[in-house]
């Protein structure tokens, strides 16, 4: 039997595991993840095996990242490249993806998503659970796109950017690198890199900086 391996074992990766059973039906999946506390748990199936030196022995092992941290998904993404690990796509069957998107390697499509034509979906994005990003939007690398938020046509999301549940981006707008969206905002004009926003409209907050606190997002 073929083996597959999953890059975190939370929430995240719960849903791509569901995800994956259905891409690829016959392969025995196993969790990588670096918290010593969840070696040798089984979830829904699914062994945790340790971390990532676990695939060092593994011929041509397969493994999909499932985190929805940018810039935390970056640094795995340059350990797995340096142990010369294939990383995969996760995209649900009931996702709605148009033949003229493209998508980018490492790419997660969750369940009920859309995603328009022309499109361009960078490496490592995430579109959550029936998020929607309309025609010819670019959503940058390793940037994620939570549950419900709908992203307008001709919008530029950059690199690592985290955009809340529920949000909407309006058509033709720019969100900066590095910057998060809060849940429920609607943002109406463009947002600068690294920065904090949310309200309706949605309105600069503060900079990001490494004191961010992620777990009020994630």
């Amino acid at each position: 039997m073929d083996e597959g391996f999953i890059f975190g074992c939370s929430a995240q990766g719960r849903v791509a595991l569901d995800i994956l059973k259905l891409q690829y039906p016959g392969t025995a999946w196993f969790f990588v993840d670096d918290n010593p506390d969840m070696l040798n748990q089984v979830i829904h199936g699914a062994v945790v095996i340790g971390g990532l030196d676990k695939l060092k022995d593994k011929k041509q092992p397969k493994l999909h990242i499932a985190l929805g941290h940018p810039s935390v998904k970056l640094k795995i993404v340059h350990t797995c490249e340096l142990l010369n690990i294939e990383l995969i796509q996760a995209i649900h069957p009931s996702a709605v993806v148009s033949s003229t998107a493209v998508i980018g390697k490492g790419v997660t499509v969750c369940a009920g998503a859309i995603i328009n034509t022309d499109a361009k979906i960078g490496d490592f994005a995430l579109i959550n659970t029936g998020a929607i990003v309309e025609h010819d939007t670019v959503i940058g690398d390793y940037t994620s796109i939570s549950p419900a938020a709908c992203i307008g046509g001709r919008v530029n999301i950059e690199n690592e950017v985290f955009i809340g549940s529920g949000a909407i981006v309006l058509a033709r707008t720019t969100i900066g690198a590095g910057s998060v969206i809060g849940m429920g905002a609607i943002v109406t004009r463009d947002i600068p890199a690294s920065t904090l926003a949310y309200g309706n409209p949605a309105r600069e907050i503060k900079k990001i900086d490494s004191s961010f606190n992620w777990s009020k997002v994630l």
